[in-house]
């Protein structure tokens, strides 16, 4: 498994995430938008979990935490 931190955001898959219609507003809603979207996928690239933390490299470091506990071992790729 691999856990994918994106370090830009992308809005179009972003607002699918978050069940925005296509005109609904995205990016200018800074409180609907994290520091970094974060997602884990095995290892046919099937996403498992999608997350996006609201407190920058605490909230990755925390996700990455959680995810360890529940799930095998995984490694981390950081996506620009």
């Amino acid at each position: 498994m691999k856990a994918k931190i994106y370090l830009t955001h992308n809005c179009d898959a972003h607002k699918k995430e978050l069940g925005y219609k296509e005109d609904d507003p995205c990016c200018d809603k800074e409180e609907d938008v994290g520091d970094f979207e974060m997602e884990l996928v095995d290892n046919s690239q099937n996403r498992i979990e999608f997350n996006v933390p609201p407190s920058g490299m605490e909230g990755v470091q925390a996700t990455l935490a959680l995810w360890s506990g529940q799930y095998k071992e995984f490694i981390t790729e950081l996506v620009e």
